[in-house]
């Protein structure tokens, strides 16, 4: 991928986990001459104190003060909005809208899948390719059914979230873009080509590959493919039925 420097921008993407974007951000991320943060803000990342200070003291002004420091430092930070408390990514945007942050909302379109493989991650601890076992040793993860009140009311702080934080930073004349793990991954490729291209265009990013055979490329290698296992998981029709209940995306 192109590094150019007079075109290298800072943005945030923010998201939650298991959204199923890794392949997307890492692509996205080799374009620039950035350094990049995962999920900082979690314990013990790399700011993971800031969260820890926050919600034992309550000090607004020094979260305010720490935060804009640290993104002085131009930067990419990946951000899922469920992980830490809500003034950590209030503050985050507050001061990210200050600054000249571009921001990329990735979401998973099927609340249903993002859920199935955060559950399947947890019970079994197999977050990538690197960590997978045979299907045989992750046989206990299946035993207890899916707990659908917790899964449901999960989803829709961070549906609900995600919406707020988009609205707070249009509030603050920023434009954020938005594009789905289904778009990049499964519509037709002159839909993901075009949804991909705006999303570029708004990061202020150029690829040396066409969009197309970035796609294609994309797609080859995103597959982490532990999707086939989750259907071994009890309650997922009342989980289904319960999450149409879920409030819709409003990226307006």
């Amino acid at each position: 991928m192109t590094r150019n420097n007079q075109q290298d921008k800072p943005f945030i993407i923010w998201t939650m986990q298991r959204t199923g974007g890794t392949n997307f951000t890492k692509n996205l991320i080799q374009m620039t001459g950035l350094s990049v943060h995962h999920e900082p803000f979690n314990r013990p990342r790399e700011y993971g104190g800031l969260s820890a200070h926050w919600e034992e003291h309550r000090d607004t002004d020094e979260l305010d003060l720490r935060i804009g420091e640290i993104l002085d430092t131009p930067q990419i930070i990946k951000h899922c909005v469920e992980m830490v408390p809500w003034r950590i990514s209030a503050v985050l945007a507050q001061e990210a809208a200050k600054r000249d942050y571009n921001h990329l909302f990735l979401v998973r379109g099927s609340s249903l899948q993002r859920l199935l493989s955060m559950e399947y991650a947890r019970r079994t601890r197999v977050w990538g390719p690197s960590h997978q076992r045979p299907d045989e040793a992750t046989d206990s993860a299946f035993d207890a059914p899916l707990d659908v009140e917790v899964l449901f009311k999960h989803e829709a702080n961070g549906v609900n979230r995600l919406n707020k934080f988009w609205q707070m930073l249009k509030k603050n004349k920023k434009t954020p873009v938005s594009i789905s793990f289904e778009t990049i991954y499964d519509e037709p490729i002159d839909v993901a080509e075009n949804k991909i291209t705006a999303v570029l265009s708004r990061l202020l990013l150029t690829p040396d590959t066409p969009i197309e055979d970035l796609i294609t490329l994309m797609r080859d290698k995103g597959n982490q493919k532990t999707r086939d296992r989750y259907g071994r998981f009890k309650g997922i029709e009342v989980l289904d039925k319960r999450l149409g209940e879920l409030p819709a995306y409003n990226f307006v």
